[in-house]
């Protein structure tokens, strides 16, 4: 016997809430790639399961904060880099929407690079440098084209 799966179709919906949603939909939840608008003014554009952001995505935030990277069931989890609105950027692994673990906090107005290992949302110095910056910029510059692929059919 053959199961018929169900395939994501395509949707705009504006929630009680105040957010909107545009993008795959399955079962009546946010489920493939979307874009979603928060009230606050907040947007996240990337992959959704379930109706959660869960994948690769951006989420950008009015003053100008953003991260890039990976989310599971609607928060950072995974490798990704957040740009801070003053420019300093923490890039690295987040657990809980919070950076853990090895990292590198970057400053804006110097380039200065502090590696380390995040342990609750302090940065404890590493005697040695590595590669971890290169890696997850490329990770990241991979997300990014993804998102501008996707931009266009969300808009």
């Amino acid at each position: 016997m053959c199961k018929m799966y169900a395939k994501p179709v395509f949707k705009g919906q504006n929630y009680s809430d105040g957010t909107s949603y545009k993008g795959e939909a399955l079962h009546g939840l946010r489920h493939g790639k979307g874009k979603q608008t928060f009230v606050d003014g907040s947007v996240y554009i990337g992959t959704f399961s379930r109706g959660l952001a869960d994948g690769h995505g951006v989420l950008l935030y009015p003053d100008g904060t953003e991260y890039v990277g990976e989310f599971t069931r609607g928060k950072f989890n995974g490798i990704g880099k957040a740009t801070l609105a003053n420019g300093d950027s923490i890039a690295g692994h987040f657990v809980d929407a919070k950076v853990q673990g090895h990292g590198i906090y970057t400053e804006s107005t110097t380039g200065e690079k502090h590696e380390g290992v995040f342990e609750n949302g302090k940065l404890q110095p590493l005697a040695t440098q590595s590669n971890l910056l290169d890696e997850i910029d490329g990770f990241v510059s991979e997300v990014q084209e993804l998102i501008e692929e996707w931009r266009s059919e969300l808009l």
